[in-house]
């Protein structure tokens, strides 16, 4: 961030922390509250790796779909009359759910001397929390009064042999891949998703002679990549364990992450806080996800039960 930005930001939070009010709440400038939405994606590997769309209100949303991987045009003769084959769409809900940071006190003191470094810091600190809370649910929701998550809705592409309980293979991670659509896997927005501890175990699978296969590399852009894909690390994929989905292969853009206008910022002005020398900021966001397609965009390795 420049000079420049640095001081208007420190005149924003100098506003905010000037004001008065009797309400319980006063709402953090926009400009404040557009920065922190944009610093969830450092929080959320789901909103990386999936779609975002941003709603004004927290009504009903339907996302439109349709497999069309069977549908096939058809070569004709001069004159000769075309024939007819209606897609068939479907409807994807996607609710909101409410999302807090939780509380922030801040005394005083330490507000007034951190200046504007002192607010970047809260800001951070608000935007890691609500999108550390939202990521999870985001990821493994049951979709019952939370967002459906990605590994809950994915479908299974390949189930380990049995004793796999705790890995995963070459031939396992190959079969993966060819399970997903080449129409998917052609996609931009095509990936893998699973933990820093799972990569760290493909990353030390070995040849029947005991040398590393070598399966995950880093590019020039620092991305790390398995079998030419980008991988996405997302702390809230579960671990591998007997039974668990510990990974997810497809196009991830397709699952949609949808929040209701930008994140609301408020700081507080209770009288508890004024009495304890404190100032308090919290956070709330309203987001919800599903997974939108219909088609095997992503499909899931599972470990076997036993």
């Amino acid at each position: 961030m420049n000079i420049q930005n640095q001081q208007e930001r420190g005149k924003i939070w100098a506003a905010v922390f000037e004001q008065t009010s009797t309400q319980a709440g006063l709402a953090v400038p926009k400009p404040v509250a557009e920065t922190i939405a944009d610093a969830l994606k450092a929080h959320s590997a789901m909103r990386r790796a999936g779609t975002t769309v941003i709603t004004v209100s927290g009504g009903e949303m339907g996302w439109p779909n349709s497999d069309g991987r069977n549908e096939i045009g058809e070569q004709l003769d001069q004159n000769g009359q075309s024939g007819s084959q209606d897609p068939t769409f479907g409807n994807t809900v996607i609710p909101v759910y409410k999302f807090s940071s939780k509380m922030i006190r801040v005394p005083i003191e330490l507000w007034q001397d951190g200046g504007a470094n002192f607010a970047q810091f809260i800001e951070n600190r608000i935007a890691a929390r609500v999108g550390r809370a939202s990521n999870k649910k985001l990821t493994v929701g049951t979709g019952n009064g939370e967002p459906m998550g990605i590994v809950t809705a994915a479908s299974v592409g390949r189930i380990g042999w049995a004793g796999q309980t705790m890995t995963v293979t070459d031939d396992d991670l190959e079969d993966l891949v060819g399970s997903v659509d080449e129409a998917y896997r052609l996609s931009p927005g095509c990936c893998w998703m699973m933990n820093s501890d799972t990569l760290r175990a493909i990353a030390k699978l070995k040849d029947p002679a005991g040398s590393p296969l070598q399966l995950v590399e880093r590019g020039a852009d620092l991305v790390q990549r398995l079998k030419g894909f980008p991988v996405v690390l997302n702390p809230d994929m579960p671990a591998m364990a007997p039974g668990a989905k510990s990974i997810v292969f497809g196009d991830l853009s397709t699952y949609i992450v949808r929040d209701v206008l930008e994140l609301d910022i408020r700081r507080l002005t209770d009288s508890a806080l004024t009495l304890a020398g404190q100032i308090g900021f919290i956070g709330f966001a309203r987001t919800g996800g599903a997974y939108t397609d219909v088609g095997g965009a992503v499909l899931a390795y599972q470990h076997p039960t036993a």
